[in-house]
């Protein structure tokens, strides 16, 4: 009888088994305390940004909340629009080394027929294209015109003349220009005869290209191209004169 009653003392004072709803309970504030749980009760969260972590572990990177949504792993990305360099970030591309004026584009296209013109005219006179490229340690200029472009001017009463004009902060800057006679075809900067690149026409295209010095830097400026072409006749004289843009100033890149 001594020992029954020791058995039965010894069973009374053992733990009772949780039940299930207190396991769930004791469950979820150590989740909570590991920052696992949150209000939707799936285990995971759901960012402002739009992405649900779905396991919560913490692998899958975590969006601010003024952010896009973006894996933090892969570098998150904020409203104001910068970056913070991850490799799968976009962002902004001044936050990402900046913007590479040597390697730049820009062009302008431009009507076939409107040139402002009087008498007999040739069709090379109209410019439809100009552009400005940005190649490395070089700048290519080129102007596409309408008609063939003759490598030179047929007699010696007849003129042709193109360039590309380039400005900074509101004022002039550097002019890369070719003129053209009768004994042919000769390109300059700045209104001097020392030209410092290379230079052809081919079809219809004229080309400069020379090096970024020749323009003072590689750089962000406002640009337009332009041609005059004249003949002095017995009687008269034929003349014609085309931009592009027209009524604006290009932006290179």
């Amino acid at each position: 009888s001594v020992v029954v009653l020791l058995l039965s003392a010894v069973g009374c004072s053992s733990s009772p088994t949780p039940s299930s709803k207190e396991q769930a309970d004791a469950n979820g504030t150590r989740d909570k305390k590991d920052g696992k749980e949150k209000k939707n009760g799936k285990g995971g969260r759901k960012d402002k940004g739009g992405r649900v972590h779905k396991g919560s572990s913490g692998n899958d990177g975590a969006t601010e909340e003024n952010g896009d949504g973006s894996d933090g792993d892969k570098g998150s990305r904020h409203k104001n629009g910068t970056s913070d360099g991850g490799p799968g970030d976009s962002g902004n591309s001044n936050n990402s080394g900046g913007f590479d004026p040597s390697v730049g584009y820009a062009a302008k296209g431009d009507s076939d027929s409107d040139a402002e013109k009087h008498g007999d005219t040739p069709s090379y006179i109209e410019i439809v294209r100009a552009s400005v490229r940005g190649i490395g340690e070089k700048v290519q200029l080129t102007l596409t015109l309408a008609g063939a472009v003759p490598t030179e001017m047929p007699d010696e009463n007849t003129f042709y003349s193109v360039g590309f004009h380039f400005g900074r902060g509101g004022g002039d800057g550097p002019y890369v220009y070719a003129d053209a006679d009768g004994g042919g075809w000769a390109p300059g900067v700045n209104d001097s005869d020392s030209y410092p690149g290379e230079f052809s026409v081919s079809g219809t295209k004229i080309t400069f290209n020379l090096p970024w010095s020749a323009l003072g830097g590689a750089q962000r400026f406002k640009w337009y191209a332009n041609n005059s072409w004249t003949h002095s006749g017995l009687v008269d004289t034929s003349y014609s004169f085309d931009e592009a843009p027209n009524f604006e100033r290009a932006s290179y890149p």
